[in-house]
């Protein structure tokens, strides 16, 4: 399935966030996609990702993930972004209540900040000494007061020893270092799970520094906390049992609008299931002509093995199972990767160089490579991954990519295998060994006439395509 979405980017005192509007119509993302668009490197960059959905009951629904792609609990900016999201998109006027996944919030939206009513908080846990404390905000978080400001500059190395701890290694937790600067005024660094980082700021960080504050010094009211992304203030009563009334405010800024597009398939509203059957169909045809002439050139070379039993499992197993492996690898790198890169170099030879060498680099550890000869093999995976990058770009949709590639492999384990290649299974013809360079070769010839034909078929523009820039249209990569 392809689309074109929008979305807009907000940021809250550092913490920065892509949103996305699902208001009038719902649709998910995988986990890989929302770590693919929060990549600081080949997406989009953000610490999480929001979709606002409708909800009964509310204004609308907030729905976090952090920048791994996983769901994630309660973000107090992500919070505050978000309203002031459906605020700026006319959904809600100066006051809301909404939905998020720790419960319902209440906010106000002025010209300058965003107020936002937090859960209340009934239980803190003093830890060792009176400077540390666990509690959850919405989201869990460990506090450590400490004297000196210098030690928030340890917050990556303390957050990763707190966090990978075995009491929360495997739920995880947020680690926040303070430093109280007096008169109800702290100075605070995040290193923040799913991010696994630190980053400018956390609102459920704050959150929980402040009443943290409050719980060591029996206080209530405002509570000042600096971050490297800017100042926030919480508001609670402390009643000496439980905080509530907690009210985080700060700035909500937009930062940008733009499109992007969720698959490399563009133009449409789904998979073109007619290329992809001809991509697979034509190069597995063009090998199994190959493999014919090579059989009668030299059919020493060759042994013929079929049991049908072993066979017929051979064969369910691949159809089931090939398309899931190979569909994965160029989603990835002719997919995502591809896209990635092309928002930086907007170059189509460098997009082919890159994921070529990157796509055989994850193929060094093939037994082939050790048997072969590393030089060899991996210039054949470079070839294989720039033929495939070339009928991507050209095409402009991936699904001769997916077809060629699913054909390579099911023909590899269910025809013809040759001995020390990945793909050692009870294929109907196996070689104890190959000249990988006259493969290499083999493989190029193939190439050079599939893209021909593809070419006709298609009515593909000449090869001075990859000449020109990678554009923003949305045809265009």
């Amino acid at each position: 399935m392809s689309r074109i979405v929008e979305f807009s980017k907000y940021q809250g005192t550092g913490n920065d966030f892509v949103l996305i509007n699902q208001m009038e119509a719902q649709y998910d993302l995988s986990t890989e996609q929302i770590a693919f668009l929060c990549h600081r490197r080949f997406g989009i960059g953000a610490d999480g990702l929001m979709f606002l959905r409708p909800i009964e009951g509310y204004d609308f629904e907030m729905v976090y993930y952090n920048s791994d792609g996983h769901p994630s609990s309660m973000c107090g900016n992500g919070g505050r972004c978000i309203v002031k999201f459906a605020h700026d998109l006319g959904y809600i006027q100066s006051e809301t209540s909404f939905l998020a996944i720790d419960g319902p919030h209440f906010a106000k939206v002025d010209a300058e900040t965003v107020a936002l009513q937090m859960i209340d908080v009934e239980e803190i846990i003093a830890i060792d000494d009176e400077n540390t404390f666990e509690l959850n905000t919405g989201s869990p978080h460990y506090i450590h007061f400490t004297e000196e400001i210098e030690d928030l500059e340890k917050i990556i190395t303390y957050g990763k020893i707190v966090r990978y701890s075995d009491k929360y290694a495997q739920n995880g937790i947020n680690v926040n270092l303070v430093c109280d600067l007096g008169k109800n005024e702290l100075f605070m660094a995040t290193y923040e799970r799913g991010v696994e980082d630190e980053t400018y700021s956390c609102g459920t960080g704050v959150t929980a520094a402040a009443l943290a504050y409050g719980y060591k010094h029996q206080l209530e009211g405002q509570v000042k906390v600096k971050t490297k992304g800017g100042t926030l203030w919480v508001n609670f009563i402390n009643n000496g049992q439980q905080f509530y009334k907690v009210v985080l405010i700060g700035a909500a800024t937009f930062i940008k609008k733009k499109k992007f597009k969720d698959l490399i398939f563009p133009n449409d509203s789904k998979v073109d299931v007619g290329r992809l059957v001809f991509g697979f169909g034509l190069w597995f045809g063009l090998g199994l002509a190959g493999e014919i002439v090579s059989y009668f050139v030299a059919p020493i070379n060759y042994v013929f093995h079929f049991d049908a039993l072993s066979f017929f499992t051979l064969l369910i197993i691949c159809i089931f199972l090939l398309p899931i492996q190979t569909s994965f690898e160029e989603l990835f790198f002719r997919g995502y990767l591809m896209q990635g890169l092309a928002l930086v170099t907007k170059n189509k030879i460098t997009l082919m160089l890159i994921t070529s060498v990157l796509f055989a680099a994850v193929h060094g550890a093939n037994p082939e490579i050790k048997e072969y000869g590393i030089a060899i093999m991996l210039t054949y995976y470079i070839t294989a991954g720039l033929f495939l990058a070339l009928i991507t770009i050209m095409d402009g949709r991936l699904e001769l990519a997916l077809g060629v590639h699913a054909a390579t492999n099911f023909y590899g384990a269910v025809i013809s295998s040759y001995g020390g290649g990945v793909l050692q299974t009870d294929s109907l013809l196996k070689s104890e060994t190959i000249n990988p360079a006259v493969m290499t070769l083999a493989f190029i010839v193939t190439a050079i006439i599939f893209v021909y034909i593809c070419y006709k078929k298609y009515n593909w523009p000449s090869l001075n395509y990859l000449l020109e820039p990678v554009s923003d249209q949305p045809n265009d990569l």
